[in-house]
């Protein structure tokens, strides 16, 4: 992974994530007395052992927002479990805010108070079935609200550098790989 990443969110003078808006920086200090909102355990914990930065339920809603939005084949659990790996690698490095904010965004993302304000449903994201996901997020994309757009384009850019940086994703998009 580029070193260089981490570089494009310098500490002064950035706006990263949600903190775009006023409403959006209220809604991420709100977000960090609420818990992650999982509905339930995750089914396979020892999938998410590895993990430094992400919590497991963390990387277990991560899982679920990936695979709404990378193109994957007959669901296929390894490719997905190894986006979810470089995201929390790539965390391990990032600035303590951003991974606070991050965190925080997720919070938003699932806990049930934010669903139901955001889409008026009672189910959180990690329990929704796939075209309701698909519903809710295509929400977070189109909002009148700038900092729900902002939010999902980041999550949105992070989740895709790491699927189409991997070696195996060159395919899907013709790159037959760097000249050595």
């Amino acid at each position: 992974m580029d070193s260089n990443l981490n570089t494009s969110y310098s500490s002064t003078g950035r706006r990263f994530f949600i903190k775009k808006t006023l409403l959006g920086a209220g809604v991420l200090v709100f977000a960090q007395f609420l818990p992650l909102g999982c509905s339930r355990t995750p089914p396979s914990l020892e999938m998410y052992e590895e993990m430094e930065f992400f919590k497991s339920e963390e990387a277990y809603l991560l899982s679920h927002i990936a695979g709404r939005i990378i193109p994957l084949t007959d669901n296929d659990q390894s490719d997905l479990h190894d986006v979810i790996v470089r995201l929390d690698r790539y965390f391990i490095e990032a600035y303590p805010e951003d991974q606070k904010q991050f965190s925080r965004l997720l919070t938003v993302f699932n806990n049930p108070i934010f669903v139901f304000l955001f889409s008026g449903s009672f189910t959180s994201l990690d329990r929704m079935p796939d075209v309701q996901k698909d519903a809710y997020l295509r929400g977070w994309m189109t909002s009148i609200w700038k900092f729900r757009r902002t939010a999902f384009q980041a999550l949105k850019r992070l989740i895709m550098s790491m699927h189409y940086t991997r070696d195996e994703s060159w395919i899907e998009i013709g790159f037959g790989g760097p000249i050595i």
